[in-house]
């Protein structure tokens, strides 16, 4: 025997002892036992000739990096073993294992390194990396230019150049040299090519079309991503991969149950097909379960973890989606079997559901109508199972894991387990949209709002107020509004009523946050409107401070039927936004008081990010006054109206007070501008009521001019006491006004700050 067949005789040997045919078949046996499915690869878990391209049809490249050829870009790599864990399905976890009997005599060592896709690029770089220490692989080199892209479909089809060993001989011989050289770092040198060329290809590629950074996912879940690359190639399992309804800010256990599910899916519903299909879906559920125990989120921690996320109570069920829709009994049935599905929200028992905890964590969802609880039909454990009520029996397909996300909505997990949720079938939100149980995803359709009777309340009225920029002035006065004191900055700076100026600290931003609560933030300041000490009581203060997500800082918008707004407190519905004393005066304080229905517990709001807070008002008051002819009598004295002084028809002519008498000169015609001013036209003499010389200022003389459009003309009627004030369009804080409160014949009438007296109302 020549020396030759010696060393190949004792390779043999090598082979049967330990990475090879024999081990590799007891392993097969183990496999399918376990598996289900032979273990036998035979190219199982490698890309076809038509799958080996990218999405782009481009040939994938990461097999063939030529900068590694230096010896001063290679380098070792320690790695956990949850990143290597992935390799128990690729090489039985062995550095040394040469040509394997499971990939058709083509793929060495733990990352199952491909001869035709660049083990030859490998072998090159760790030579030249040492080339005294791996000088065995030089043979590879010499005898076949580092190009080991030959069939090797056994182990005796190619013949070497310098004599009878075959290429498949020379692999092996020279692997296991190099190993046997330095173990440790060969072993280390495997690690490093494969995590450039698998893990840093995936890890990119999620970054730049995610933003996930994988970096930041724990080893078990960063080993999936490796070993699917791995097995597909960088370019290959992008194509499943963009259908695995991948986000930024999936959790772990979100993560790799979207990636694996996704494969595992797509394979049984015929969206991708391999020849070893079934090998990689029993492959990918073995995986995922151990990765769910590396991540220690079996159903039971999950549970465990997540207890009293949702604590005992009756709840209605919003969807993620459509929060106007709620999980419901289908037909309000009070059946064994009655299907769940959404309906939009009517408040009736079929959608009202009891939540009790168990001491393990987990929750049952009873429902209030029909008494029957949440049910997976049949205990089935699989994408798609219908959801039912049933009759409480204490089985695990009627018992739930509450995982609170970071948004406020709710992850439902069976306690079946296998990573299925409560989910509405194809992300439905239309009445009738059934539930079922799917693989987790991470989408709106698999997400849920847990909402009392509060949260329901400030959903019922989310789009009373929208989002939106506004000034909120007072029932009471139109001029006074909702303000930071001195324009402060400061957390605790007081809110308080003051004369409408139009500064930022006068604006307040509106926002909504998920539960359908208004956030008002003060422009000037970015502070939000704040009960002190969140304490809910008659006379709590209210100020601003930094947003902290407390209840103390959401309110439930109210629209009452006068346009106006009332604002409770989410601390206690009972109380409400309330002016201290329901006093006008600058600086009146804002507090909580007990809901009362008074003027003082109602705003109004004025969108000031799309028109001017006067033309607004002018328009919410349009209405007061129909077009036509009224005598505008004073509510000092009903027996005195406004008069055109001696029935003068000439311009800058006087207005005053005088014995009602039913003359022309006493009769005024209301008509309102397509924007809702009034203007009040004497038909006497067909001039108009106007603001001498168009300044608004206390005891500005006003008379009758010539129609000439302009805001001295203009006035927005309001509803006010028991009567109509008239503001100016010049400055709405001043309004018509009998001088000095008289009732005598001739007295002036004039522009004054609006106080809300008798003098300034008018009855018509």
């Amino acid at each position: 025997m020549s020396f030759a067949h010696r060393i190949a005789a004792g390779l043999a040997a090598l082979l049967l002892a330990c990475p090879g045919v024999a081990y590799a078949t007891t392993l097969a046996e183990d496999a399918e036992t376990n598996l289900g499915v032979a273990y036998d690869r035979s190219d199982a878990y490698e890309l076809s000739d038509d799958q080996a391209f990218d999405v782009d049809g481009s040939e994938v490249s990461a097999y063939s990096l030529d900068g590694f050829v230096r010896s001063t870009t290679i380098k070792p790599l320690d790695l956990s073993e949850e990143m290597r864990y992935f390799c128990k399905y690729e090489s039985l976890q062995n550095y040394d294992q040469g040509l394997s009997y499971g990939d058709g005599y083509h793929a060495m060592g733990y990352y199952q390194f491909d001869n035709r896709y660049g083990l030859g690029d490998f072998l090159k770089a760790v030579y030249n990396y040492n080339p005294s220490k791996y000088r065995a692989l030089k043979q590879i080199g010499d005898w076949y230019g580092w190009d080991t892209t030959g069939d090797n479909g056994s182990v005796t089809n190619v013949k070497s150049p310098g004599g009878d060993w075959t290429m498949a001989d020379d692999l092996n011989w020279s692997w296991h040299q190099a190993y046997a050289a330095d173990s440790t770092e060969f072993s280390r040198l495997q690690n490093f090519w494969a995590y450039s060329q698998y893990y840093e290809p995936a890890s990119n590629w999620l970054y730049s079309k995610y933003g996930i950074d994988l970096d930041n996912y724990p080893d078990c879940a960063r080993g999936m991503v490796w070993g699917m690359c791995n097995l597909f190639g960088s370019g290959g399992w992008r194509r499943w991969a963009n259908d695995a309804d991948l986000y930024q800010g999936m959790t772990g256990t979100q993560f790799v149950s979207s990636l694996a599910n996704a494969l595992v899916a797509g394979i049984e519903n015929g969206t991708y097909s391999y020849t070893y299909g079934t090998s990689y879906v029993n492959r990918y559920k073995s995986e995922l379960k151990d990765c769910l125990g590396y991540l220690g989120t079996s159903v039971s921690s999950l549970a465990a973890a997540n207890k009293l996320a949702i604590p005992d109570g009756t709840y209605t069920i919003r969807l993620g989606s459509a929060r106007g829709m709620a999980l419901d009994v289908s037909y309000g049935s009070a059946a064994d079997g009655a299907n769940v599905w959404a309906y939009e929200a009517n408040g009736s028992d079929a959608q009202l559901w009891e939540v009790t905890n168990d001491a393990d964590g987990y929750i049952t969802l009873r429902n209030v109508g029909s008494g029957k609880v949440l049910d997976v039909s049949s205990a089935l454990r699989r994408n798609g199972v219908n959801v039912q009520q049933w009759t409480g029996n204490g089985s695990d397909a009627q018992k739930w894991v509450a995982v609170k996300q970071s948004d406020g909505n709710v992850v439902l997990f069976s306690k079946l387990g296998q990573g299925l949720v409560l989910d509405m079938v194809a992300g439905g939100t239309l009445n009738g949209t059934n539930a079922d149980i799917y693989a987790a995803n991470g989408t709106n359709a698999q997400r849920f709002y847990f909402r009392s009777a509060a949260g329901d309340e400030a959903l019922k009225h989310e789009a009373d107020l929208p989002d939106g920029t506004y000034s909120f002035s007072s029932a009471l006065s139109f001029t006074k509004v909702l303000d930071v004191s001195g324009a402060s900055g400061a957390d605790g700076a007081n809110v308080q009523l003051y004369s409408t100026n139009g500064t930022s600290a006068q604006s307040w931003r509106v926002t909504h946050d998920v539960d359908g609560y208004v956030i008002l933030s003060n422009v000037g300041s970015g502070k939000v409107l704040d009960v002190a000490n969140g304490g809910a009581s008659s006379g709590a203060n209210v100020w601003q401070y930094g947003s902290n997500g407390t209840d103390a800082q959401r309110w439930i918008a109210i629209k009452n039927d006068d346009g106006s707004y009332t604002f409770k407190s989410a601390l206690n519905g009972a109380y409400v936004l309330d002016i201290s004393g329901a006093s006008m005066a600058d600086g009146a304080n804002l507090q909580l008081w007990e809901s009362n229905g008074s003027a003082a517990q109602r705003f109004y709001a004025t969108d000031v990010s799309s028109s001017s807070v006067v033309d607004a008002y002018a328009k919410r008051n349009a209405g007061v006054l129909s077009d036509g002819t009224y005598s505008l009598v004073t509510s000092l004295d009903r027996s005195k109206a406004l008069d055109v002084q001696w029935g003068s028809k000439a311009d800058a002519a006087n207005v005053w007070l005088y014995a009602k008498n039913g003359s022309n000169a006493q009769t005024w015609r209301v008509s309102h501008d397509s924007e809702g001013y009034v203007t009040l036209a004497n038909v006497g003499s067909g001039k108009v009521l106007d603001v001498s010389g168009g300044v608004a200022e206390n005891g500005r003389n006003v008379q009758q001019y010539a129609s000439n459009d302009t805001k001295a003309q203009k006035w927005i009627a309001v509803q006010e006491n028991g009567g109509v004030a008239f503001h100016s369009a010049l400055d709405p804080s001043y309004v018509l006004d009998i001088a000095a409160a008289s009732t005598a014949d001739g007295t002036n009438v004039q522009l004054y700050q609006a106080n809300g007296s008798k003098a300034q109302l008018f009855k018509l």
